[in-house]
């Protein structure tokens, strides 16, 4: 049956904290710059936007968001025009999830148009969202963005070596569980 995610007030749950999101677009001259910041009471990440926060121009309610992932997409430029982006979402490429205040990078997969877009842990196995909104920021393979932890260490990202992608084999998992 085709769905669009999964949800459950019981998300998958990544290995490191993120207390803020830091995505900057246009990284020289600091615009385009969203970020989010987590609200633990609330179980959402609060959505800033050039550093203010950023609330619904209708309800004036604060925009808040239950899951944010960040998709690395391959993106060219229609007659080189940087207002002009033509941004690829098939085949798949790295992700970054943000559920619950945590963080959890895999990827993500989808061969044709007519396709959903499944997002997957280092595992394989596709990630269950907290229920709620949940902000896709899609930027170029070439760019990085950067969350922080909640001991306030900052971890800047990219699609490619900055963060190897690690997946155990059945050896590997036989040897975690001999370890006391």
């Amino acid at each position: 049956k085709s769905h669009a995610f999964r949800f459950s007030t019981m998300p998958t749950q990544g290995a490191d904290t993120a207390v803020e999101i830091r995505v900057p677009y246009d990284q020289e001259a600091k615009e385009y710059f969203p970020s989010y910041t987590y609200n633990a009471q609330k179980r959402v990440y609060e959505r800033w936007y050039n550093g203010e926060e950023q609330y619904d121009g209708k309800t004036n309610k604060r925009i808040e968001a239950s899951n944010v992932i960040v998709q690395f997409c391959e993106t060219s430029y229609y007659q080189n025009s940087a207002s002009r982006p033509l941004i690829s979402t098939i085949k798949g490429g790295i992700m970054d999830a943000f559920i619950d205040g945590r963080h959890i990078r895999g990827t993500w997969d989808r061969q044709t148009v007519n396709d959903r877009t499944v997002f997957l842990d280092m595992n394989g196995e596709e990630i269950t969202l907290l229920p709620g909104k949940t902000f896709i920021q899609i930027i170029p393979m070439t760019h990085s963005f950067s969350y922080v932890r909640d001991d306030g260490t900052s971890v800047d990202l990219g699609s490619g070596s900055d963060a190897p992608m690690m997946k155990l084999d059945e050896t590997g998992i036989e040897d975690l569980d001999k370890m006391e």
